[in-house]
């Protein structure tokens, strides 16, 4: 997109947001405060936009051909090898190599040292984890008494290398080049790539038919701040279409695991038996991130073992065999805008595994926006501390949502919370309702926070709270349900508990038309609503006069006070039940497509 249509954009969609404000919310809803404080967040938005506006730019003079052909052109004060006669010495260091930042805007001195009073040159200070070898001296340097002061060195900004296998710049390719437009590397299964990478380090793949796959080892990762990047040239997509057994990747060397590793989409990967897998589970591995992707007609989806304080965003997983996306003992993980589809291995859904989103053990993994739907097992199977936010998970053979602990980490207290989400359309008949799957499954005493949620039209029961303390041993977690919508239950009651009623704590719900009764094994609800219809739209958004409309609790203790839409609780006296906070239901379409847009 260029700058004009940019600006156009970001035009319309102030215009919008600004009328959503103040012409769609009654006035009662928001403050002088909450209004300034929008103002406020729109004005961090265009903010932000003239940040996006800048990398634009830069991007535009790479696309153009001007940054990386050692050619000094306005607006740039460097390009590759021609330096405009700088120097680490004239930049203030002693010793060193100057060389140009990949946008051929500024210079990169990390590869420049100081010396206080003589002495060696001090080593990089290493990112955890990830070793960073001590520079070698060219000339001899005597040891000082007593030692130099070490002056660290900037943030490398890394090389921009570009790769070209199927010739789309005309120039040909050779993987001993230096990676400029005019002299570009030509593929990935070379120790350039795989255990040459430094922090920093930018690499652009030219679109080609295949690259194979990308395989990292330790020694190519990049650093907390300085991260390697792997993306496609802009307008492209990088395409990974099988012929071995992984479509990505990581494995340790003698350097470590590989670390603080981008790869950012478009990219498409498809035909491999795994399509983004970490090489042993012994691995420990940092800052992975993968956006804008789509996976497809693989074995497994991304399948991430032992991988920390990483991200997946943007990402469609679908037609998949086993599982959609995996986790095992990852820790602080953001996935986002992550939908999973189809996924079978071809078994029934009374002994299938094929799950949309499935963990073994983990720590704050946090769902953001996803969707599983159409799976042969269940939506989300967890058995993680993890929490779901404004997710849906539907027309699964499985449940929606099934939370449990494991005996072999010694049944270890799991808890899932699930805020503003949907499960709706779930489960199959079973003679023994025990053995069916509702729409939500809680088992072997795990945790369960349902905050604002609907659970609609699920086999065998809308939620299932299973006692298996005799196998266990465990006692139960709390379970908390509250300004929830539960109906519909096909073959069973809307919430069924095998526990002592004690061990769940929930009210200010509303249940409508449940098979046999709403709630079985609960105390009583004081301030729930039964029996009255919901009254809701298609998207299970609340119609005009639904009871639901301000009949919740405030949950803001809970460390959220939107819908699903982001839309700020309440709009009216109260916060409502289910997912969605009523307004004017055409302008909050509105808003949620100016919102995206805007993102």
């Amino acid at each position: 997109m260029n700058l004009k249509n940019y600006l156009k954009k970001a035009g319309k969609i102030g215009i919008v947001i600004i009328f959503f404000l103040f012409f769609t919310i009654p006035a009662q809803a928001l403050t002088r405060v909450e209004i300034q404080t929008k103002i406020a967040q729109i004005l961090a938005q265009i903010r932000q936009l003239q940040i996006l506006l800048d990398q634009l730019r830069a991007q535009e003079r790479i696309s153009k051909g001007f940054c990386g052909d050692n050619i000094i052109q306005a607006p740039e004060i460097c390009d590759g090898t021609s330096l405009n006669n700088q120097t680490c010495q004239s930049k203030g260091y002693e010793l060193g190599k100057l060389r140009c930042s990949g946008n051929c805007m500024q210079f990169d001195a990390s590869n420049c040292w100081h010396l206080s009073g003589g002495g060696s040159i001090p080593a990089p200070i290493p990112a955890p984890a990830v070793p960073v070898p001590t520079p070698t001296p060219s000339i001899p340097i005597p040891t000082p008494t007593p030692a130099p002061a070490l002056v660290p060195p900037p943030i490398p900004t890394g090389r921009v290398i570009y790769v070209d296998k199927d010739n789309k710049f005309g120039n040909g390719c050779n993987n001993n080049w230096e990676g400029t437009i005019q002299q570009p590397k030509c593929n990935l299964d070379a120790a350039w790539f795989q255990s040459g990478l430094e922090p920093g380090d930018t690499v652009i793949l030219r679109e080609a038919s295949n690259y194979r796959n990308i395989r990292l080892l330790g020694s190519s990762s990049g650093t907390a701040n300085a991260p390697v990047l792997i993306k496609p040239y802009e307008g492209e997509k990088i395409i990974l279409s099988g012929g071995v057994q992984f479509g990505i990747r990581l494995d340790s060397d003698s350097q470590g695991d590989p670390s603080y590793i981008t790869i950012q989409g478009p990219i498409e990967i498809y035909g491999y038996e795994y399509s983004y897998a970490i090489g042993t589970q012994a691995n420990r591995n940092y800052g992975l991130k993968l956006t804008d992707c789509d996976i497809h007609n693989v074995q497994q989806g991304p399948r991430w073992f032992n991988v920390l304080d990483s991200e997946i965003k943007n990402c469609n997983v679908h037609d998949i065999s086993v599982n959609g996306v995996q986790f095992r003992g990852a820790q602080n993980i953001l996935i986002e805008n992550v939908n999973v589809w189809n996924v079978s291995d071809n078994r029934g859904p009374d002994d299938s595994d094929a799950d949309g989103f499935h963990t073994y053990g983990g720590e704050n993994l946090v769902f953001k926006n996803c969707s599983s739907h159409n799976q042969a097992e269940d939506g989300f199977d967890l058995n993680a501390n993890a929490t779901l936010i404004n997710c849906r998970s539907y027309d699964n053979h499985g449940a929606g949502l099934k939370v449990w602990r494991r005996i072999q980490d010694n049944y270890l207290e799991k808890t899932v919370t699930a805020i503003n989400s949907l499960f709706y359309n779930n489960g199959y008949y079973a003679p023994d309702p025990r053995q069916g799957n509702p729409g939500i499954k809680v088992s072997y005493e795990s945790g369960l926070n349902l905050y604002n949620c609907v659970v609609d039209h699920n086999y065998d029961f809308g939620i299932q709270i299973n006692n298996n303390s005799a196998t266990s041993g465990a006692s139960q977690m709390p379970i908390k349900i509250y300004n929830s919508i539960i109906s519909n239950s096909i073959n069973g009651a809307g919430i069924m508990n095998y526990h002592a009623a004690d061990a769940v704590s929930s009210d200010y719900n509303l249940y409508f038309s449940n098979y046999g009764s709403d709630v079985n094994g609960l105390n009583a609800e004081s301030h729930s609503l039964f029996g009255q219809n919901m009254l809701f739209n298609s998207d299970y958004s609340l119609a005009n006069g639904s009871p639901a409309i301000d009949r919740g609790t405030n949950l803001s203790s809970a460390n959220f006070n939107y819908d699903i839409l982001n839309v700020n609780r309440p709009i009216g006296s109260a916060w409502d039940i289910g997912a969605y906070e009523k307004i004017k239901y055409e302008f909050k379409k509105l808003f949620k497509e100016s919102r995206e847009n805007w993102e």
